[in-house]
């Protein structure tokens, strides 16, 4: 019987060549995409899976309240890691760790600018990564040892055993090679290249000294890892008022956030957690499931339409003593059959299109053949999709009355085709929200991107600060302007494009609200391009402009003072003037609204993050040259270290790095899920032709020309469409202007979307379909009624 079900499986697939392929095509793309989705969506959810103790590995962090106002702070207190000692029976292991950012190491005639971390002690005993060579528990011990990745120790040492050896950090610090890390897997949320001692960033970095003393510094991170069986609801009941036993200015609560929830979630508002990327995977994953399911519904359609052909071959079977069940089993071992064979095919494509794939979502994916868990998940796919695609058509054409079928009573009257009529209205509904939800996301980039920047990002370069050009910077500025290169020059604690300081503002009737904080040099908003509003820049011959400020507007707005200028503000309990009223700036998170900010000059930089240099290039189409003349300069004054810059317009473009990939992977997924539904179409639509034939040929004798029978035969489709237009419509409209809200800044959501979008489906499937009518219509009519 098995033999006998293939071998008409078989004959079946070949006698309907282009159904066939139909099928097989729209659900070889279909799995393929599930496949790519699901290795992606594997991938974000797996993050820090290869750590034994992930479950039990914490982020300290604390709600601060500010005037009713809750702010989830991620920095906490060094001195809260003593206290958490003083709980053994809570906490396992605690250590204190920043992220250093990029340091110049040397070793030999190699260096490297590369990023780590200052970590304490139990760093290492804390996080499993895999150490080649050296202890975990003494490898940096040593305040002046260092433990390197796998990698970085081949670029800087070769193929010698670097274990012992002394290199040098920032030109100024010997440290001594203790271990080496293997490379940490690509689904890691911790990324150094490079540790160094906690110890000697202390006893390197004064304000770091400070905070070990200061309950109210709180800018470094503390890790926890809990006891095994203890809940972090019961470490949190423990801790929540820690800070606010030590700090009195604020209610801050402390808590646990587990490492299980890093990747995937983190944003917060109000004192709760409201998202993160579980969205993307969610969407990801349920675009899968409706690739598959447009996928399906074409099976499915295909195989009913096509029912008046198996009709005879139901009613021998059941008149030879075929029970329906015996049917059932066979029509879902042809679905089966099928989705095997289209799976095979999509591992092909899959394996073709990995590599660009894994280039447009910045990743390294890959098919795991030798993991028992692939198979088990393709035997299930593959059972999960035959079953979905092959149950309607099998209960269907089982349920046909043998009697009927071979006295040829078997009439399919207009209500047969209601199942087919709701699937492509279904089909084409759901490919309609995709491709509304691709242009919203597309909108609101290009929205964001448009967005009035408040300075002038044009031929302005960034070149990252280091003790050598601090140094030297007064000379290097000059020599840069006499160069001819650049017609302006400045220093910051942050690029112009990021935020990396808050401080608190006193604001009247409402207390104390975040702003942000700009440490900057003369001549800061002349390199920028940023317009003075009122008042006027810090002036370098005006040796009390140390104690004034520039507001931006967004900050005079919030204090309502209409005469700024003069008026006096505090900021971080510190009163200061205000010089100078600028343009609002967007910096930051693009698709936020632009927050209070206060520049403020700082003489002294050693003791803040991360200075940057800012210039503006010299007008003139030989940009190359200015920046070769920029370099030589940079080598003269900083020569031990490598010359590195960007561009802000770059910089800001790199705001959007994530969210554009996410956009492509959408669009293309979005176009397949079109392209499969249009293949269904195809297949609906030729059949419809192929049983009309002869009433073509009749219509054609009687005067019909090929514009009427295209009509004739589109007018159904497009009932259809129009039906999912004004389905899908409204519902797309709805979710994603609620979508948008998420968004501080948005564009406002417009019906002219949901109406191009009908448009460009409806022209889509009409010239699908027509193509099928025009061969019916260009047939000779003798043709057609000879057609049987």
């Amino acid at each position: 019987m098995i033999r006998n079900y293939i071998t008409i499986a078989i004959r079946n697939i070949f006698r309907s060549t282009t159904y066939s392929i139909i099928n097989l095509a729209g659900l070889s793309v279909s799995l393929a995409c599930s496949i790519l989705i699901g290795l992606w969506v594997v991938d974000e959810i797996s993050y820090d899976s290869f750590l034994p103790n992930r479950d039990r590995l914490q982020y300290v962090m604390h709600f601060k309240t500010v005037e009713g106002h809750i702010e989830t702070h991620g920095g906490t207190p060094i001195l809260i890691q003593e206290e958490f000692r003083k709980l053994p029976t809570l906490f396992k292991n605690t250590t204190v760790s920043d992220d250093g950012g990029i340091h110049l190491l040397t070793a030999g005639n190699q260096r490297l600018k590369k990023k780590g971390q200052f970590v304490g002690p139990e760093f290492l005993e804390m996080f499993h990564f895999e150490l080649l060579k050296g202890s975990a528990r003494s490898v940096l011990s040593d305040p002046y040892s260092i433990v390197l990745t796998e990698s970085t120790a081949r670029l800087l040492f070769g193929t010698i055993d670097p274990i012992n050896k002394f290199m040098r950090i920032d030109n100024a610090h010997d440290v001594k090679v203790t271990g080496i890390l293997k490379d940490l897997p690509s689904n890691s949320s911790i990324h150094f290249d490079y540790l160094l001692p906690f110890e000697l960033y202390r006893s390197s970095t004064a304000w770091v000294k400070e905070c070990s003393q200061d309950w109210s510094c709180d800018w470094l991170v503390v890790y926890a890892e809990l006891q095994p069986g203890v809940e972090v609801s019961q470490a949190n009941e423990r801790i929540r008022n820690m800070l606010n036993e030590k700090k009195e200015k604020h209610k801050d609560d402390l808590f646990l956030y587990p490492m299980t929830r890093w990747q995937l979630y983190g944003e917060f508002k109000d004192g709760h957690e409201i998202s993160g990327r579980i969205e993307y995977v969610y969407g990801f994953t349920a675009l899968a499931i409706l690739i598959i399911f447009i996928a399906c519904i074409n099976f499915t359609n295909l195989s009913t339409a096509r029912s008046e052909r198996r009709a005879r071959e139901v009613g021998i079977r059941k008149i030879s003593g075929s029970q329906r069940h015996h049917l059932i089993f066979q029509f879902l071992g042809e679905s089966l059959a099928v989705v095997t064979a289209s799976f095979i095919s999509a591992i092909l494509l899959v394996q073709l299109t990995l590599p660009i794939f894994n280039l447009l979502v910045h990743k390294q994916l890959h098919l795991a053949f030798g993991s028992p868990m692939f198979w088990l998940s393709a035997v299930a796919l593959i059972l999960f999709v035959g079953i979905l695609a092959g149950s309607y058509p099998a209960f269907y054409l089982s349920s046909f009355n043998p009697a009927r079928i071979l006295k040829g009573n078997l009439h399919f009257d207009a209500g047969s085709n209601l199942p087919r009529r709701i699937l492509v209205v279904f089909q084409f509904s759901f490919s309609i929200a995709v491709i509304i939800g691709s242009i919203v996301v597309y909108r609101q980039i290009r929205f964001t991107q448009e967005r009035n920047l408040g300075y002038d990002d044009r031929n302005i370069l960034s070149i990252p600060d280091n003790p050598e050009l601090e140094k030297n910077y007064r000379a290097f500025k000059l020599d840069l302007l006499n160069s001819g290169a650049a017609s302006s020059v400045t220093k910051s604690n942050a690029p112009i494009t990021e935020l990396l300081e808050m401080n608190y503002m006193e604001v009247p009737g409402v207390g104390r609200v975040e702003i942000v904080n700009i440490f900057a040099d003369y001549d800061f908003t002349r390199t920028m391009g940023i317009r003075i509003q009122q008042g006027r820049d810090f002036l370098e011959d005006s040796p009390s402009d140390s104690g004034k400020v520039l507001l931006n507007r967004a900050a005079i707005d919030l204090l309502g003072f209409d005469d700024p200028i003069g008026k006096i503000v505090t900021i971080a309990e510190t009163r200061m003037e205000i010089a100078g009223v600028t343009d609002n700036v967007l910096q930051g998170n693009p698709f936020e609204k632009i927050q209070p900010t206060y520049i403020s000059l700082v003489n002294h930089w050693k003791d803040q993050h991360g200075p940057y240099v800012t210039v503006r290039l010299s007008d003139g189409p030989n940009i190359i040259d200015h920046v070769k003349r920029i370099e030589a300069l940079f080598k003269k004054h900083s020569p031990a270290y490598p010359f590195e810059y960007s561009f802000t317009d770059e910089d800001f473009g790199k705001k959007f790095g994530e969210i554009n990939i996410l956009f492509r992977v959408t669009n293309l997924f979005s176009f397949l899920a079109i392209f499969i539904a249009c293949l269904g179409l195809l297949g609906l639509a030729a059949f419809t032709v192929e049983r009309r034939t002869k009433e073509f040929g009749v219509r054609k004798v009687l005067g019909a020309d090929v514009t009427g029978l295209m009509i004739l035969v589109s007018r159904d489709f497009i009932k259809l469409l129009l039906i999912s237009i004004l389905l899908a419509g409204p519902l797309a409209f709805w979710f994603f202007s609620g979508f948008l809200e998420r968004y501080p800044v948005h564009f406002e959501m417009s019906w002219l979307i949901v109406a191009i979008t009908g448009g460009l489906t409806l022209l889509m499937a009409l010239a699908v379909v027509s193509t099928q009518a025009y061969r019916a219509g260009s047939v000779n009519p003798v043709d057609c009624l000879k057609h049987e």
